[in-house]
């Protein structure tokens, strides 16, 4: 692997903000920064951040790697004042405000370490010696191998008492990790892998969780936690005194279902807890009370297969539960998202429309107003947009959809207009997901509206030096047009040394699982410089001009109507 020798950070007059660490505490500080004002260098050991609350469901096959592993490039892709090394580093000078890394030295204005902490051991040799620590991507990917490992070593053998060892799993510690991976291999133990491994009796799978202190949880805070176990475990009695009385009361088994899903008592116990009063009860309910429990169990499916299945029941009762049609507009909205199927879009936009015929809300009318956009019905989705902009003044979130509609309409001066009138950010006003506004959102719309120049201004050349931009034919595209040829050219060799490097370290690299493995990766990275070529060549012959395709977003959220922790 080549070896680079330092760590070339710009020159700047602006001062320098070095933060080490791009964990939770440094991501977010570095988040809070007005890179206007200063220069910010982040280092880290990977070129991710790690969301480590999921690192329990890559270990036991519920997520992949790349799902909680998210680039920090991309995070802080449009900073024209951030720049990314991936390094370590090995000293700190506090008098010369300088750090040492493996990369050379580099000075600091101020200096933030946020390199987190390393897994406690609390100096128990034996554990810190065969136990599997799960701090780390590559940890958790060793955790789900050993699991596969065991099952199958149990299937081979004859020895029952090597067997059942073999299906014991033990967790020490009751953090929320520890909590979320024992309910994680609870889940495996009910629904996967009784399919996965017939020939294992799988009821013979232990899990224990240990932990020293008298109570899970220890670190949220005793006062805190034993005050909402205590609220839920009230309400909890409450709810089954009056479900008690009221046996066939929706409002109780629901929110009951979901007290009892907070308290740890698992999915399928609140599936079950729900199907049997379904099957008790079902004779007496209404088509709507039968719609709320079918849309709520659909929740603990997420967006899977057998969340459509219970929300297609709710929706053959033809009840008027908003909240299933809503559902279903989220629900083939992502799947048109995922899989680029077209035939989704319809399918959300009919939904959409039900939801908002029973309920003009502003999730209802936001979310078909969006479906509308994305089937290129631009002027009636704009309609929509204007009329809630009037009940909600100067939302940006909503001058964003309009600017968009003009957009695709044609509509130049009109889309600018409301393009100026855009801010950065979280919407001071108004406090939804849908409400934060990326600045690329916003140059994006310039360029399709082939302000070129406006676009450039925000992609200025130190976005040269910060990103990765081998893959902005669009800014490739504008250079050349603009003639920029300059800057053109530099780019276009600094991509091209990129690619010409990855392809000999990639030769040269000798840590690969197998020879299958080291010819891929070498085969991909050529394939990459190969299309940036082609795509250099398409530019400078006039055949090639790159497109972006401005998207918008629904209101995303939990559909289970009675989730305990939106009604608290």
């Amino acid at each position: 692997m080549s070896i680079i020798t330092q760590l070339n950070i710009p020159t700047t007059n602006l001062p320098r903000i070095v933060v080490i660490g791009a964990g939770f505490g440094g991501i977010n500080i570095v988040k809070q920064l007005d890179f206007s004002k200063m220069q910010v260098v982040l280092i880290n050991k990977t070129n991710y951040h790690t969301f480590q609350p999921l690192l329990y469901q890559v270990a036991t096959a519920g997520l992949e790697p790349d799902s909680i592993a998210h680039s920090v490039r991309s995070i802080f892709k449009k900073e024209k004042t951030f720049h990314f090394r991936i390094t370590e580093v090995k000293q700190i000078n506090p008098s010369k405000k300088s750090i040492l890394t493996d990369l050379g030295e580099l000075s600091y204005d101020y200096l933030v370490i946020a390199t987190g902490s390393q897994t406690n051991f609390y100096g128990n040799a034996n554990i810190q010696k065969y136990a599997m620590p799960m701090k780390t991507v590559p940890e958790a990917i060793d955790m789900r191998s050993l699991i596969i490992q065991n099952l199958e070593a149990a299937i081979l053998t004859n020895d029952l008492e090597e067997r059942n060892s073999l299906m014991n799993f033990v967790i020490v510690g009751g953090g929320p990790t520890g909590v979320e991976l024992a309910g994680a291999f609870a889940e495996l133990k009910s629904h996967i892998l009784p399919t996965d491994y017939p020939d294992l009796d799988i009821r013979k799978m232990n899990v224990h969780l240990i932990q020293a202190d008298p109570r899970l949880l220890v670190g949220m805070g005793e006062k805190s936690s034993e005050k909402a176990k205590e609220y839920l475990e009230k309400m909890q009695n409450y709810l089954v005194s009056r479900y008690e009385e009221h046996q066939a009361d929706v409002d109780v088994i629901c929110t009951l279902a979901s007290v009892k899903l907070e308290l740890g008592c698992g999915e399928s116990y609140y599936i079950k807890l729900l199907e049997d009063f379904l099957d008790r009860f079902g004779d007496t309910l209404d088509d709507k009370q039968k719609a709320r429990i079918y849309t709520n169990i659909a929740f603990c499916n997420d967006y899977s297969k057998e969340a459509i299945e219970y929300l297609t029941k709710a929706k053959e009762l033809k009840s008027p539960f908003v909240e299933t049609y809503t559902a279903l507009g989220l629900y083939y909205f992502a799947e048109f998202e995922f899989y680029r199927d077209e035939n989704n879009i319809p399918l959300s936009n009919k939904y959409f429309n039900i939801a908002r015929s029973m309920d003009e809300s502003y999730e209802c009318s936001l979310n078909y107003a969006v479906s509308l956009y994305e089937l290129k019905e631009y002027e009636k989705a704009k309609e929509i947009f204007l009329d809630l902009l009037k009940n909600y003044p100067d939302r940006m979130w909503l001058k964003l959809c309009i600017a968009y509609c003009e957009v695709s309409l044609g509509n130049k001066r009109e889309a600018i207009s409301y393009l100026e009138q855009l801010k950065y950010g979280q919407d001071e006003k108004y406090d939804l997901s849908t409400d934060d506004i990326a600045d690329y959102q916003i140059f994006d719309a310039y360029y399709v509206l082939e302000e070129y120049d406006i676009f450039l201004s925000y992609c200025s050349e130190e976005v040269d030096c910060n990103y990765y931009t081998a893959d902005w034919d669009y800014l490739f595209y504008t250079l050349w047009i603009r003639n920029k040829r300059k800057r053109f050219s530099r780019l276009e060799e600094k991509n091209r040394t990129y690619f010409e490097e990855a392809v000999k370290e990639a030769i040269t690299y000798e840590d690969y699982d197998s020879e299958e493995e080291r010819r891929e990766d070498i085969a991909g990275w050529e394939k990459d410089k190969r299309e940036f070529e082609e795509m250099i060549i398409r530019i400078k012959e006039g055949t090639l001009k790159p497109t972006i395709q401005l998207k918008l977003y629904p209101e995303y959220s939990c559909f289970m109507p009675d989730c305990i922790r939106h009604k608290l």
